[in-house]
């Protein structure tokens, strides 16, 4: 009897380690997966290009610049002039399946339009509109840059009246731009910690993500490095409690690490609703009180009228 239970056992551990071995290869092939084809994962791009229904196309090139890997000969934007020189201009970088002539013209046109803003919608290289390059966290960054200098130089918008506002991965470029002290305000709707960490909550059995992902966008990192201690920085934070996509708490410990950014809950809303959904009232609420307290703060340390 001991000699055929040993012989089970031996069969049963045999079997086990076939299917530890097999799920071992599986894990490994999934992973090398994810490698190779992370970046078709984080930038889905539409490739069919949508006009253009309100505002200026703007196009600035960049052909004769020297520029990172991925950026094409111009950078492209919808843009909107603000009502006055004192008010708010925001550079706005959407979600990575989106295009600025889905969302951006028409957000553009709203908040121009009710609340005198200024608005410039940047398309990353490779979107839509922006036709030849590749999106990458450089080439991204870099376009966002060649944009702000557009804006502050063409434009002659001031760079204390210039916000940046990024949705899902356009928060992250719009961090970068807040942490390189371009830009006088942010605002963080749908935020993540940072893609690492977006990859350890959709794929828990990638051990390390940081050691493979060529895109990190790590705003957790700028916000503790920059962001936490500089109260000379308003930030609006603003998050859908029902997001699917990109988890609530990621807001919730960007909030913590910068204590003095306005978090906003929205609540019934998900990831891709925020425009068009039941809470677009709160955002555009939280934002218009963002800008005009904002406004009266700097000029009260100004010295002028509030």
């Amino acid at each position: 009897a001991d000699d055929r239970e040993m012989s089970v056992l031996r069969k049963v551990l045999s079997y086990g380690a076939w299917v530890v071995s097999a799920g071992s290869m599986v894990a490994a092939s999934l992973i090398t997966a994810l490698w190779y084809f992370q970046r078709s994962l984080i930038f889905p791009r539409p490739r069919v290009a949508i006009p253009l229904r309100f505002g200026e196309k703007v196009e600035v090139d960049v052909s004769k610049e020297v520029r990172p890997y991925g950026v094409g000969e111009r950078v492209v934007g919808c843009y909107f002039p603000a009502s006055s020189h004192e008010s708010w201009t925001l550079i706005f970088f959407h979600g990575n399946a989106d295009q600025i002539g889905n969302v951006g013209d028409v957000l553009g046109r709203e908040l121009s339009t009710r609340l005198g803003c200024g608005f410039l919608a940047v398309e990353y290289p490779g979107y839509a509109l922006a036709g030849e390059g590749e999106p990458t966290q450089k080439s991204m960054i870099w376009a966002a840059e060649r944009a702000v200098a557009h804006l502050t130089g063409v434009k002659r918008v001031r760079k204390d009246r210039l916000c940046a506002f990024g949705q899902s991965i356009g928060t992250a470029v719009a961090a970068e731009l807040a942490a390189r002290n371009l830009v006088a305000g942010l605002v963080m709707l749908s935020p993540f910690t940072s893609i690492p960490d977006m990859c350890q909550a959709l794929f828990p059995f990638v051990p390390k993500p940081t050691l493979f992902v060529s895109d990190p966008f790590d705003t957790k990192t700028l916000a503790t490095a920059f962001f936490a201690t500089n109260e000379d920085l308003p930030v609006l934070i603003l998050h859908g409690v029902d997001d699917d996509i990109v988890p609530y708490a990621h807001s919730q410990a960007l909030a913590k690490i910068v204590p003095h950014a306005k978090f906003v809950t929205l609540h019934r809303c998900g990831h891709n609703d925020t425009f068009s959904g039941l809470s677009y009232k709160t955002f555009f609420d939280e934002l218009r009180a963002f800008l005009a307290l904002n406004s009266n703060n700097a000029a009260a340390k100004k010295g002028g009228p509030q």
